[in-house]
């Protein structure tokens, strides 16, 4: 069990992308923010963390201001689209076990989240955040990366 399970039966109102551009690639994201009906912050799943932020942090933290990332609504073709005005069913978090790869001379820090499922009705979100970031949608068969380095929680 997670500090999230408190979203399941929560219906997702709205969808936007944080990218490095207008013109984003549709599976690699900086982020994905999640608007839940009957609540006023916003549910926020990124390369390095997943939390809820207010309207303001959001733009402070990401930089909007500074075109440093942008924050996009989505395209008609994304599929994220497909979890607009769907119920959560479930939520799990998969955090790395050691947070550094240390390596001769050298430490990578890369953050504690490994990724992010997120199920609703009738739908499968995979955020993938080692080796950069990557979203599955409704991929039976994905799976995260080197499943000795994280667990479930």
């Amino acid at each position: 069990m997670n500090a999230f399970q408190f979203i399941i039966g929560k219906k997702i109102i709205d969808i936007q992308r944080i990218d490095t551009m207008e013109d984003y690639e549709f599976y690699s994201p900086i982020g994905i923010v999640i608007s839940l009906k009957n609540i006023t912050e916003k549910l926020i799943i990124s390369r390095s963390d997943i939390r809820f932020e207010s309207d303001n942090e959001l733009d402070e933290n990401y930089g909007f201001e500074f075109w440093e990332t942008i924050l996009n609504k989505l395209k008609p073709g994304d599929e994220l689209n497909l979890f607009i005005n769907e119920r959560i069913k479930n939520i799990r978090i998969a955090e790395f076990k050691n947070c550094e790869i240390k390596g001769d001379g050298f430490i990578i820090k890369q953050g504690k989240i490994a990724g992010i499922e997120l199920i609703t009705e009738n739908h499968q979100l995979l955020f993938r955040t080692n080796q950069g970031n990557w979203i599955n949608i409704d991929e039976k068969n994905a799976e995260l990366p080197n499943p000795d380095n994280w667990e479930w929680k």
